[in-house]
C-alpha cells in the first residue's frame, strides 16, 4: 500500500519551484529547530526534464531535494477526479505519494515540508491524513498548526539527533 499526504484546495495555482524550494527550506528548518541547514529542491516533469513552475495537469512530477539528499519522491498536481461528490466548486489535489518513513533519513522532513509550504502558499491550514500517521489527526485531517507545535524547539542538537527527536514527536508507530 502507497502511504501518501494531500492538499485539497479550489483556486488552481501554478507553483514556482523557486520559491516553494525556499519555503519548504525554512520549514524544515523550523520542524528541526535548525537555522541554517540549505535545501535545493529541483522538480522534473514525466519526460525527465526540469521544470521551473508546476500546475495541476494529471501528470506526474518527480522531486530531488540535491543539498542533503540527493534523492526524492513524487508529487500528483490535478483536478481531483471526484470533485462532484465532496463540492459545488472544483477541488484540486496536491499530494506526495510514495511516503518514506525512515528515521534515519531526512526525506520525510522534506516531504512534509514541501507539503506544508504548498498549504501556506495556497491558504490551506490542513493536509489531508487518511492513513492516520500523525498523533494529531482527526477525521482524516491533521491541522498544519499542530505539525509547526511538534518542531524541536532549540538547535542544540546535532541535525541527526533534531531528526530522531521530531520523529519521537510526531508520527504515530
Amino acid at each position: 500500500m502507497s502511504v501518501s499526504l494531500s492538499i485539497f484546495f479550489t483556486k488552481p495555482m501554478k507553483i514556482e519551484v523557486h520559491r516553494l524550494s525556499l519555503h519548504a527550506q525554512k520549514i524544515f528548518n523550523f520542524l528541526l529547530g535548525e537555522t541554517k541547514q540549505p535545501l535545493n529542491i529541483s522538480i522534473q516533469n514525466s519526460e525527465g526534464q526540469e521544470v521551473k513552475i508546476i500546475e495541476p495537469d494529471n501528470k506526474i512530477y518527480r522531486f530531488i531535494e540535491n543539498m542533503l539528499l540527493g534523492e526524492g519522491g513524487y508529487i500528483l498536481y490535478m483536478l481531483d477526479e471526484y470533485w462532484e461528490y465532496h463540492s459545488d466548486k472544483e477541488i484540486y489535489e496536491f499530494s506526495i505519494t510514495e511516503i518514506h518513513f525512515n528515521n534515519e533519513s531526512f526525506l520525510f522532513v522534506v516531504q512534509l515540508s514541501i507539503l506544508i509550504a504548498v498549504a501556506q502558499i495556497s491558504g490551506v491550514d490542513y493536509l489531508n491524513d487518511t492513513h492516520g500517521l500523525f498523533k494529531e489527526t482527526k477525521n482524516d485531517k491533521v491541522k498544519i498548526e499542530d505539525l509547526l507545535n511538534l518542531r524541536v524547539n532549540a538547535n542544540i542538537y546535532s541535525i541527526n539527533e533534531s531528526l530522531k527527536l521530531f520523529y519521537n514527536k510526531i508520527l504515530l508507530s
